[in-house]
């Protein structure tokens, strides 16, 4: 290359290079520029809120961080993980959170398709985390405000916690005598007196833990009547559960008349005749609930609630289930004491009677006929279970023989009774387990809730949809000691999930309104 050919070569490279060299210098004043502005941007911000963004993005990166590393280790159980982990941050923050996710959750927690463990330990699973968070937080709220509410009410501790808690303690020492004949029948959760204890007392009294923390939530809400919206939804994640499995299974509805043909909700670790009187209960709320409702959209969307409601139901096909929906929608007619209303009642009552399906009626009259037995009636109950528990009532009356005592009772010890773990009968129940005296608490306790809430519904200034709500809930539960006559318990257990809300409910919603008349000097009457 000769000399006038490197000449043009270099001004170009020269040209490039000056081009370069202003662009950079244009980039570092600019970022010099952005980073002063962005120094007095967090200089004006005050010092506590800027500490809270640092810990929030820094929060944000250690859990993306922890969640990337653990997707690769536990998969799915990962992203429950995190997501119970995300939850409690917001639930520390404000313990209402906590409760209203509880809400949604409590009812479906009993289910298999709800995760019982995580990493492969027993009792770490989203539902403890949700209830040790929620705790949490409010103890913290309540330390720091130092308020004069009393978390748990008298009534509740004398009537029905310590007799349930001294029940479990009086059955721990049974456990060894479980026999083999009813281990081998059924998958028990438990070994030894420490699981009993776990399985049989703590995991209840989670539910007594939630009525009181949805209460503790109403108390210091200025519109306790918002909770109503998760209780809607968690109405319809129920529902949907069991009307997805039918669905699934490819089960013929005019089959299930069957109790052998129930078996498609298996898989759910449910039992049919828990979640019919679950329904029915929600069905008691939500049809008071509509008489209270504002607008026209909530009434459709209430309407709409209860017509899934008694879709999964009647896929229950429990009879107790029918008859508290019977007792139910009997009660709000004539409790109307309006006698056009109470004949549009009845004549919608005869039309739905014509438009039920003849398998319904199969399974209603199951038993049935002019050769009916009692036996027969109650699908073996009578025979095989009851009958030959009576005699264990007398060797301890008084104060029963522990939490759980159909078990170990004498019955299922000779192979004389069904291997089931209860007596499908809630009083019986009760009594084997607690005696005379645990049932008479019981009964004080059911007692004086009811009347709470009845009273409730009397309150002028509560908001309608609310007051209405508490009357459902007083109806429901009613119907839920009617049906108790074939099954369930009158201990804690998950079908009871929308009672305890609203017992918890009501007690916040009195508690307040008798904090703030007293702020007043106004003696309350209540």
């Amino acid at each position: 290359m000769n000399a006038l050919a490197r000449i043009p070569f270099v001004n170009r490279a020269y040209g490039a290079g000056a081009r370069m060299l202003t662009g950079v210098t244009s980039a570092v004043c600019w970022a010099n520029d952005r980073t002063r502005e962005a120094w007095r941007v967090l200089r004006a911000i005050p010092l506590p809120i800027l500490r809270a963004r640092l810990l929030l993005a820094l929060a944000i990166i250690g859990i993306s961080v922890f969640w990337g590393m653990a997707t690769a280790v536990l998969e799915v159980n990962a992203v429950i993980l995190v997501a119970a982990i995300i939850a409690s941050l917001f639930i520390l923050n404000d313990y209402r959170v906590g409760v209203i996710l509880l809400i949604l959750v409590m009812p479906i927690s009993a289910s298999s398709i709800f995760p019982h463990e995580m990493l492969g330990l027993k009792g770490v699973n989203p539902l403890n985390l949700l209830i040790f968070a929620t705790l949490l937080a409010y103890g913290l709220r309540r330390f720091f405000e130092k308020t004069a509410y009393r978390f748990v009410p008298k009534t509740w501790i004398w009537y029905f916690i310590i007799p349930v808690v001294l029940a479990g303690l009086h059955g721990a020492p049974h456990v060894s005598e479980i026999p083999a004949y009813f281990s081998a029948n059924q998958d028990l959760q438990f070994e030894g007196s420490g699981g009993y204890l776990r399985d049989m007392v703590v995991k209840p009294l989670f539910l007594v833990i939630f009525a009181l923390m949805a209460g503790a939530a109403c108390q210091s809400m200025s519109r306790p009547q918002w909770l109503l919206i998760p209780v809607v939804i968690s109405v319809w994640i129920m529902c949907l559960m069991v009307i997805i499995f039918f669905l699934l299974s490819g089960a013929h509805y005019g089959d299930l008349a069957n109790p052998n043909a129930r078996g498609f909700l298996t898989p759910l670790g449910i039992h049919p005749n828990d979640l019919g009187r679950l329904y029915a209960t929600a069905y008691a709320v939500l049809l008071y609930s509509l008489r209270g409702a504002p607008t026209g959209f909530v009434k459709l969307v209430i309407i709409a609630s209860m017509a899934i409601v008694c879709v999964a139901l009647a896929l229950t096909f429990s009879r107790a289930a029918f008859l508290a929906f019977v007792v139910i929608n009997i009660l709000y007619f004539v409790m109307q004491r309006n006698f056009k209303t109470i004949a549009l009642g009845f004549g919608f009552v005869l039309v739905i009677m014509f438009a039920l399906p003849g398998a319904i009626y199969e399974r209603i009259s199951l038993g049935f006929g002019p050769h009916a037995k009692a036996d027969e009636i109650s699908a073996g109950r009578t025979d095989e279970i009851w009958l030959p528990l009576l005699p264990e009532i007398l060797n301890s009356p008084l104060i029963g023989h522990g939490l759980g005592s159909t078990m170990w009772s004498d019955a299922m010890k000779d192979e004389r009774m069904l291997p089931v773990g209860h007596p499908h009968n809630a009083y019986l129940k009760a009594v084997l387990d607690m005696g005379f005296a645990g049932l008479l608490l019981l009964a004080i306790f059911y007692r004086r809730n009811w009347r709470l809430l009845r009273a409730l519904r009397q309150r002028a200034d509560l908001d309608p949809q609310l007051r209405y709500f508490f009357e459902g809930a007083s109806v429901g539960l009613l119907a839920f000691l009617l049906v108790g006559m074939s099954g369930s318990s009158l201990d804690p257990t998950p079908e009871q999930a929308f009672l305890w809300l609203a017992m918890g409910m009501a007690y916040g919603v009195a508690a307040k309104s008798a904090t703030s008349l007293a702020s007043n000097g106004v003696e309350p009457t209540s």
